[in-house]
Formats: C-alpha cells, sequence, structure tokens
C-alpha cells in the first residue's frame, strides 16, 4: 500500500550528500581515474611523434599521414561522443 508522507523537502543534508560520494570514491575507482589519467598522458606524449616516424622510417608521404591523423582524430571524437 502507497502512504503519502510528508517530508521537509526534497534537500539532502551535508551528511547524506557525503555519505554518497563517499560510495563513489573508494580505492578501485581513485585507481581508475589515475590508469586513465596515466594512459592518456602517455598518449599524448607518444603521439605527437608518430607522424615524424611515419614519413621518416617508413616513408609514408606528409599529406597521407595527415590524412590518418584527421581520421584518428575523427575516430576519437566518434568514440567520445557514442560512448556511455
Amino acid at each position: 500500500d502507497y502512504r503519502s508522507v510528508e517530508s521537509k523537502g526534497d534537500k539532502k543534508t551535508m551528511q547524506e550528500k557525503m555519505a554518497t560520494y563517499k560510495r563513489l570514491v573508494n580505492y578501485k575507482t581513485v585507481v581508475w581515474v589515475l590508469y586513465l589519467c596515466a594512459v592518456q598522458l602517455g598518449a599524448g606524449l607518444f603521439i605527437q611523434y608518430v607522424p615524424i616516424y611515419l614519413n621518416n622510417i617508413l616513408h609514408i608521404l606528409r599529406g597521407i599521414t595527415s590524412t590518418i591523423n584527421t581520421l584518428q582524430t575523427v575516430a576519437i571524437f566518434v568514440g567520445y561522443f557514442f560512448a556511455p
């Protein structure tokens, strides 16, 4: 059965908010966020040298290298846009 109960309001107290965030911030989530930051930092440092490698070592033309970089950027954008 449903009963209506009057409440003081929909606002949560600070302790209830902190309890919610405390469940969210635990060891596993902090480690996962740090892992993602480290991977993105490494990728950000590494990706700048990919066109140089493709051009100098594999002798791929700069036009093709820029097309590859553009397609990669579009793929990242689409991945972030449609990711849950």
